[in-house]
């Protein structure tokens, strides 16, 4: 649970912690601290909510193959230009223990989801040092899995596109805005939503998910730089589940 919370952190704020203002100075590894507060549903579309502070490695690397920086989490990086790149994409989801969840009493717990698969990266408006405003694209397809460290199962496919755009106000602050849909097949919204027969109480019915919309998320923070060691950002998810409803 450790690991998957710090991968979590990682993913979610990798952009913010580490963007070079300047876009000058770009060294192949920083290596840094940081702590974030989080509430986050338990599973997607989740009422009750987890609430986590933890402390995580801050990290960027600008490998020519790995990388971590200012377009997302790690990454395995294939092929490379001024405005496109072709790399892996990852996603994932915490375990869920249904004894923290009302509506799920008495169903299996949900094991931790594991995502990857090929993706791209488009810069319509690339950033420079001397350009305010960037916009990018950036589309995974990804195959998921579920797991419990002793059974594996396959969860279906997710393609992912998020429009993203980096925002400089000052040589200091910065706002970052992406607007983003989730698209998967009935085998990855069974893994959330199905309810067997077997489940059935006098709450719960039984439910057949089905493939289409999963989410629609918007996310937007800010981040400001007091120095060149130390980064503070702060920002929002928000999603919508109605097309998985």
């Amino acid at each position: 649970m450790k690991i998957l919370i710090t991968l979590f952190l990682l993913s979610q704020s990798v952009l913010g912690q580490n963007y070079r203002l300047d876009q000058q100075k770009l060294p192949k590894l920083e290596l840094g601290v940081g702590a974030s507060w989080i509430s986050i549903p338990y599973y997607p579309g989740s009422k009750e909510r987890r609430n986590i502070f933890a402390p995580y490695p801050a990290f960027v690397y600008r490998g020519n193959t790995i990388r971590a920086d200012e377009d997302g989490g790690l990454r395995g990086r294939f092929f490379k230009n001024d405005k496109l790149e072709v790399n892996t994409s990852l996603g994932f989801f915490l375990p869920v223990d249904n004894k923290d969840i009302e509506v799920r009493q008495g169903m299996d717990d949900l094991g931790a989801l594991v995502e990857a698969g090929p993706g791209l990266i488009y810069h319509f408006i690339p950033r420079s040092a001397n350009r305010k405003f960037s916009l990018s694209l950036n589309l995974g397809v990804r195959a998921a899995v579920s797991t419990d460290l002793e059974d594996t199962y396959y969860r279906g496919l997710i393609l992912n596109p998020m429009l993203y755009s980096w925002y400089k106000i000052t040589d200091r602050l910065l706002f970052f805005n992406s607007i983003s849909t989730t698209v998967s097949t009935k085998e990855h919204q069974q893994h959330f939503y199905q309810v067997e027969p077997r489940f059935v109480s006098s709450t719960r019915s039984v439910y057949e998910a089905k493939g289409g919309f999963f989410s629609h998320n918007l996310a937007s923070f800010v981040l400001y730089k007091p120095s060149d060691k130390y980064t503070l950002f702060a920002g929002g998810l928000y999603q919508d589940f109605t097309g998985a409803a």
